[in-house]
């Protein structure tokens, strides 16, 4: 990263600059996500070189409204919070009568139906706003999602419909993670409840070598380093929550295995692993090494490994090196789908969630680095 100077043109001091050069990434992630909200309302999914904006997405505009309020009152933009609450309005707009909200684009498409996962996304920035906003709307939609989520719920923690692929996979520890976000704001505890069936229900998974089966879309081929890293964010942020040790100890085998392969390529973090961490290094997926990034960030706090903060500067250091740099606003600041921009996960486009967890990874790892000094 290169060092930039202060006005008596002197090197800031170590962490100053690095903070620095994070923030910008930070920043140039923040106007990317501002433009890419949509007429229609929500953010888009994501944008492409030529054709530019996609529809709005429901489930990553969801989660995307706490990441706008914590780049908002970290970089003092004025601009973040109204998109924030905007978003959120509009999410209230597509909420159906039942609770829900249905997958895909919007507009919908004829076949789009209930989905578990992204009303548990739409959670995030509703108990988030709740929070900020006790007297505003938030905390009723939320309730009625929540409600959705857990009359689906066998004893087992499985849900009975509303699954994007025909089964529960194990990264639906990123739907028990924001029930629990949700049940700590509204003091709901059949949803705390309800959201460690779904954990234990994942802990079942754990294999001897730390891979968790189902932790990605397809269960027959290698899982890509974001849904690996949903299912063990999911379980570290549950635990901090709770105060549960044993979902933040099953992501510690893996998290090795990671921070191992993430050290062997200098941050080039391989794009997908199979259940026997056998990578993928022909590509690189940058929302995954992002949250990744958030991981290794959340084990540094709780036990102060400095080899966590390690990986999270490696892995932030080459996000901020593939951030496009492009002249036109659908990819000025955007995060690719994956490196090359031809690889296989978001093959030619930049996800709105791959700014988000990157902009969010930019920030705790400024709040880490800040602590050194």
């Amino acid at each position: 990263m290169e060092f930039e100077r202060d006005i008596a043109g002197a090197a800031p001091s170590f962490p100053e600059s690095f903070v620095k050069g994070y923030l910008g990434t930070a920043g140039h992630c923040l106007n990317w996500l501002l433009a890419s909200e949509r007429k229609s309302g929500g953010s888009a999914a994501h944008a492409t070189p030529f054709l530019g904006w996609s529809r709005a997405y429901p489930e990553t505009t969801g989660y995307i409204i706490p990441s706008l309020l914590d780049l908002g009152d970290r970089l003092h933009d004025a601009r973040a919070e109204p998109a924030a609450r905007r978003f959120g309005h509009w999410l209230l707009s597509i909420q159906d009568d039942e609770g829900y909200w249905r997958g895909g684009l919007y507009p919908y498409s004829s076949s789009s139906s209930s989905s578990v996962f992204n009303t548990g996304q739409i959670l995030f920035g509703l108990a988030r706003l709740a929070a900020r906003d006790p007297s505003g709307p938030w905390i009723d939609a939320a309730q009625r999602g929540s409600d959705w989520l857990i009359g689906g719920l066998d004893s087992c923690g499985i849900w009975t419909g509303g699954h994007y692929r025909g089964h529960q996979p194990a990264y639906y520890t990123h739907v028990a993670w924001p029930m629990l976000e949700y049940a700590a704001v509204a003091g709901d505890d059949k949803a705390a409840m309800a959201a460690g069936l779904v954990l234990d229900g994942v802990l079942d998974r754990c294999l001897a070598n730390g891979a968790i089966e189902g932790w990605g879309f397809d269960t027959e081929k290698p899982s890509f380093t974001h849904t690996i890293a949903y299912t063990l964010q999911g379980l570290l942020e549950s635990a901090k929550i709770t105060g549960h040790a044993r979902w933040r100890q099953a992501t510690l085998a893996p998290m090795e295995r990671l921070r191992r392969a993430g050290e062997l390529s200098g941050g080039r973090l391989p794009g997908s692993f199979d259940l026997d961490f056998r990578p993928d290094k022909s590509f690189e997926c940058p929302t995954g090494s992002a949250q990744i990034a958030l991981c290794c960030l959340r084990l540094y706090e709780q036990d102060g490994d400095l080899r966590w903060l390690n990986l999270a500067c490696k892995l932030a250091d080459r996000l901020g090196g593939v951030q496009t740099r492009g002249i036109s606003e659908a990819q000025r600041g955007a995060i690719p789908g994956s490196v090359p921009f031809w690889g296989p996960y978001m093959r030619f486009r930049s996800p709105n969630w791959a700014a988000k967890f990157t902009a969010d990874a930019m920030l705790q790892l400024c709040d880490a680095l800040e602590g050194l000094e």
